[in-house]
Formats: structure tokens, sequence, C-alpha cells
């Protein structure tokens, strides 16, 4: 049986996807927009997905944290 976070995963994945290949700007008032781009929306996704519990922190903190060689 298919879960309702594995059809979010999926569904944000292809949202990311295509956000990434066509831009989008989100216009927020006077002669300001919010990017929707290849900088922006992985890490918006990867929140949301995380927030909704999606991604649990053992999976989302290794793409944020590096360990530094000694």
């Amino acid at each position: 049986m298919v879960s309702g976070k594995a059809i979010a995963t999926l569904v944000l994945f292809i949202l990311s996807i295509i956000t990434v290949i066509r831009p989008v700007k989100i216009p927020l008032g006077r002669n300001r927009h919010f990017p929707l781009n290849l900088l922006t929306t992985p890490i918006i996704i990867i929140a949301i997905l995380w927030a909704a519990q999606c991604l649990g922190a053992t999976t989302v903190r290794p793409m944020f944290v590096t360990k530094i060689p000694s």
C-alpha cells in the first residue's frame, strides 16, 4: 500500500524538477519577486519534506553538515 508521505515526496520531487528546468518568479508586491530556481527550490523542498516528517533527521543532516578532514 502506498502511503501519503510517499505520494507527497513524489509530487514535490516532480515539482522541484519542473521549477529547476523552468524557473518561476512569484510576485511579492511592488517590483519584488521570489525566484523558484536551481538555487532555492531544492532547499525549500527538503525543508517542506523534513517538516512534514517525510524525511528524517538522519537523512537531512548529512546533506548540510559535512565532516572537516583532520
